[in-house]
């Protein structure tokens, strides 16, 4: 995207369906400058710190570090951007710009704004749940929009923005590392008290057996010892690329087995193990098998 975006970029000259997508959001209605304004100042790098230190205050040391290191670093490397491509402001190019709120100086491509808001959220997600995950993505692309909306910045600036932020927060992810998104055993232990069970202790096994799966041993105030299989919502090696892929190249009908929402996966699995032992296998109780925050069976 940052290499596609450079090279579409002309210094002297602005292509007409950039213009129209600029003026599509630089003349929206003046009442929402306040709103924006707030939001906007979510890409600010002032604001790195401050969520690195609430996530150190939270106990949560890797996202601290990875959040300075990621919003730090883009913040920079926007800034090497902006002196090779060297493009100016919307108002260089432009006549009639709606400057809402004060002028902002300096070269406009690319948009560090963007480049922080988008590495922010992208470092972030690992951490997040698939709502929190959702806000922070949608208040990363209202970054990049009010950048336009404030006349700061022209549509291909804030797309190389982002595709910067991307980037490093992509680096920061495989450099530093990230949560592999396996359901925590506290997690657990509220999905089967939510469910009627009383767990006194939840012991994490080893390497699941399916895909996305989790396995947990608990044992209850009764003393009795269940097997839990745990399958979260979050689908962070089946996401939304590759799944269109494997639609796209019919390779989903070979293996129909690991797609389907969790409570179907579990529902599968247990409709199995009782037809089984109605023929006579030997299989154990299925206690429960029921979503109650994604995919829970309970045997």
């Amino acid at each position: 995207m940052l290499l596609v975006s450079i090279k579409l970029v002309n210094r002297n000259h602005i292509d007409e369906l950039e213009i129209d997508a600029f003026r599509l959001v630089n003349d929206l209605p003046g009442v929402l400058y306040p709103p924006m304004w707030v939001v906007m100042q979510l890409g600010n790098v002032l604001v790195v710190p401050v969520l690195a230190g609430v996530a150190a205050l939270t106990r949560r040391y890797r996202l601290a570090v990875n959040l300075a290191v990621a919003g730090f670093g883009c913040y920079f490397l926007a800034i090497l951007v902006k002196d090779l491509v060297h493009r100016g402001r919307p108002s260089q190019y432009l006549p009639n710009v709606n400057l809402h709120g004060p002028a902002a100086s300096g070269l406009g491509y690319v948009s560090g704004h963007a480049a922080v808001a988008v590495a922010l959220a992208s470092v972030a997600s690992p951490y997040l749940s698939r709502r929190a995950r959702r806000v922070a993505w949608t208040l990363a692309t209202v970054v990049c929009l009010s950048r336009v909306y404030v006349g700061a910045h022209l549509p291909l600036d804030v797309i190389g923005g982002a595709a910067v932020g991307f980037a490093v927060g992509a680096v920061v992810h495989l450099i530093l590392g990230a949560p592999g998104g396996s359901p925590s055993a506290g997690r657990v232990r509220r999905a089967l008290v939510d469910s009627g069970f009383q767990p006194v202790e939840v012991v994490t096994q080893g390497r699941s057996d399916a895909r996305r799966s989790a396995r947990f041993l608990p044992t209850t105030t009764a003393g009795e010892r269940l097997f839990v299989k745990f399958i979260p919502r979050e689908r962070r090696d089946w996401d939304l690329a590759y799944r269109a892929w494997r639609g796209l190249t019919r390779r989903a009908a070979s293996d129909p087995g690991r797609f389907g929402s969790p409570s179907e996966q579990v529902e599968r699995e247990a409709y199995m193990i009782l037809l089984a032992g109605a023929v006579g296998v030997r299989v154990p109780q299925v206690l429960l098998a029921r979503p109650p925050v994604a995919g829970l069976a309970c045997w």
